[in-house]
């Protein structure tokens, strides 16, 4: 069974708006720290957030956008190791992606749907936080 396509843009839109987020990171890190564009690009968004933690720690307006940025790379990592699966909404079974990460060693369980509003949501926190950072 395919998603439909609506779903499949809501998708594309999210992993766009994430790469757009992650450059502007990626940037702000190599003003912060004079580090080279091209390593930074090499790290995992996970090692991006952490270094902007650092780079931005004490500072009043920053570091929330830090915090901000940890936290949309945490539901990047939900999106991203979540599975397809059949999802029965109203009557209509539909394919969506689902997070069944129970046995996680560092989390605790997490169980979602990746719905067409979750990517909504998703994307208008990229768009925000992608206003936030500083170039």
């Amino acid at each position: 069974m395919k998603p439909d396509d609506g779903y499949l843009l809501k998708l594309g839109f999210a992993h766009y708006w994430f790469q757009y987020v992650e450059w502007a990171v990626i940037y702000a890190l190599h003003h912060a720290t004079q580090q080279d564009a091209s390593d930074l690009a090499t790290k995992t968004p996970r090692q991006l957030s952490n270094s902007l933690n650092t780079a931005w720690a004490g500072d009043p307006v920053l570091a929330p956008v830090a915090i901000r940025y940890a936290e949309l790379v945490t539901n990047r990592e939900h999106l991203v190791h979540s599975h397809p699966a059949t999802h029965e909404h109203d009557g209509v079974a539909e394919q969506r992606l689902r997070l069944h990460d129970i046995k996680h060693p560092t989390r605790p369980p997490t169980q979602l749907w990746i719905t067409p509003e979750w990517l909504d949501g998703f994307v208008a926190t990229a768009q925000a936080l992608n206003r936030d950072i500083p170039r």
